[in-house]
């Protein structure tokens, strides 16, 4: 649900498992913390910047956690997709 979703919005998943997900941002930005930090002010949706794991090439890339309802999932997306048009 949340890959195919995310990649309509120009975010494809680069990898992902039951419970979270990684994500490119590298279509809209090259800085990760403040991507996160603009959807969390902006979006109201949290999202974990990428560069602690990869100081090279984590910048490109968010981690989605699943850790909600399917419909909290859902709202998340439609949030990321309105902001990301806005």
């Amino acid at each position: 649900m949340a890959i195919d979703a995310t990649a309509r919005h120009g975010c494809p998943a680069e990898e992902s498992s039951e419970s979270q997900q990684q994500s490119s941002i590298s279509r809209f930005s090259d800085d990760s913390l403040d991507f996160a930090r603009r959807m969390l002010n902006e979006a109201h949706v949290a999202a974990a910047p990428r560069f602690d794991f990869d100081p090279i090439d984590g910048k490109h890339f968010l981690r989605f956690c699943y850790a909600g309802s399917a419909n909290e999932m859902h709202e998340a997306v439609k949030r990321i997709g309105k902001w990301l048009k806005a």
